[in-house]
């Protein structure tokens, strides 16, 4: 039998702490780095316990000043929910695409949980290839037409402004309406994320435990998610009082469609046989998604080098290649996006308080290329 998490496990107690009135509705709970050292938990694995609590109405925060037992407990619903899903639909460019791998496990485990709820979803697509910035609003009005009380909105590749749009197309904007994106945005609406600062953070702490000191970070162009990635490995790196390296030392905007795999085989190559080859078993590359992964892979073969052995690499969301490939990588946490979203929108449906913004750690997943050979 599959252990409870251990955040669920946090979850569970601190609910049943709040039903014995450990802390009187109102009451401020102790800090949330206090509560990291009653559990001996890092403060990712707290937050992911407390939002539930919070997207459930059991707990409220505020900015500032902390978390709070709230006032009124949970109501039930009067009456059965109907949750309206948007969701991109059709063929897609690329079969690496993190649309086409996370955004059905989203949609589906949104499904599933509102079923367990006693609602009801529908499915309301947008295609591939025309303007976000019309398509998804559309897609709302439509779910909102067909009588869904809330919407959810999958946006993996979220652009800037689309939740504006989006907020301006709601005949409300008390509608209860969650986003799940590819990471933290600026914008009017609740939204659930993938935490690619903290998964910058695991890849190189992973790294480092694994033998590997020297570490280097493969930014082949500058992008908002590659970006936050970076940040928590550069934190990570300075946590061991290690400088991480860019590869290359500048990168470059880029406009259009990406070959991420060409792009990281070309940019590895250089810095594979000049600096991996001089110092064998001593680097650590963290790719910023598993397609440039595959780019290092390839120029490590060419050179005759091999990952695990030679240096140590880790990539960026489980795509299907990972597996066969053997490359360690960070799991998004597709299933629990998906979760929480549906948390948030039937404790909006029930009238209670929720989070703004959730931000979910991914798993990471070691396989062949940081194993380091035992010889």
């Amino acid at each position: 039998m599959t252990a409870e998490p251990i955040y669920r496990r946090i979850e569970s107690d601190l609910r049943a702490a709040v039903a014995a009135r450990r802390w009187a509705p109102g009451q401020m709970l102790p800090s949330r780095q206090a509560l990291c050292r009653e559990y001996g938990v890092a403060l990712a694995t707290l937050q992911r316990a407390l939002a539930g609590l919070l997207a459930d109405g059991t707990l409220r925060a505020e900015d500032g000043r902390g978390t709070f037992v709230a006032t009124a407990a949970p109501t039930a619903r009067p009456r059965t929910a109907r949750l309206g899903i948007v969701a991109e639909a059709g063929q897609q460019p690329s079969p690496r695409s993190v649309v086409t791998t996370w955004a059905p496990r989203v949609v589906e485990s949104i499904e599933r949980a509102v079923s367990r709820a006693g609602g009801v979803t529908s499915v309301h697509g947008w295609t591939h290839g025309g303007d976000l910035f019309v398509a998804v609003p559309a897609a709302v009005r439509d779910a909102l037409a067909s009588g869904a009380d809330a919407v959810a909105v999958v946006a993996i590749n979220n652009e800037i402004g689309l939740a504006e749009a989006i907020a301006g197309a709601l005949p409300d904007r008390a509608l209860p309406l969650v986003m799940i994106t590819h990471g933290r945005m600026d914008g009017p609406l609740a939204h659930v994320f993938f935490d690619g600062w903290t998964g910058g953070h695991l890849a190189a702490e992973h790294l480092v435990a694994q033998g590997y000191h020297r570490l280097a970070f493969l930014a082949p162009y500058t992008a908002d998610w590659l970006q936050v990635r970076l940040a928590g490995a550069q934190s990570a790196a300075a946590r061991r009082e290690l400088v991480l390296r860019l590869v290359p030392d500048e990168p470059v905007a880029y406009v259009g469609h990406r070959a991420d795999q060409r792009l990281g085989e070309h940019l590895a190559t250089a810095f594979l046989a000049e600096t991996v080859r001089a110092e064998p078993g001593r680097w650590g590359l963290i790719a910023p998604n598993d397609a440039c992964a595959y780019g290092v892979l390839a120029a490590a073969q060419a050179l005759g080098l091999r990952a695990g052995r030679d240096f140590g690499l880790v990539g960026f969301d489980d795509d299907v290649d990972s597996r066969r490939l053997g490359l360690t990588t960070l799991r998004p946490p597709a299933d629990q996006l998906g979760e929480e979203a549906s948390r948030l929108l039937l404790a909006q449906l029930d009238g209670q308080p929720t989070a703004l913004q959730v931000g979910l750690r991914p798993d990471l997943v070691v396989r062949g290329s940081t194993q380091r050979d035992e010889e």
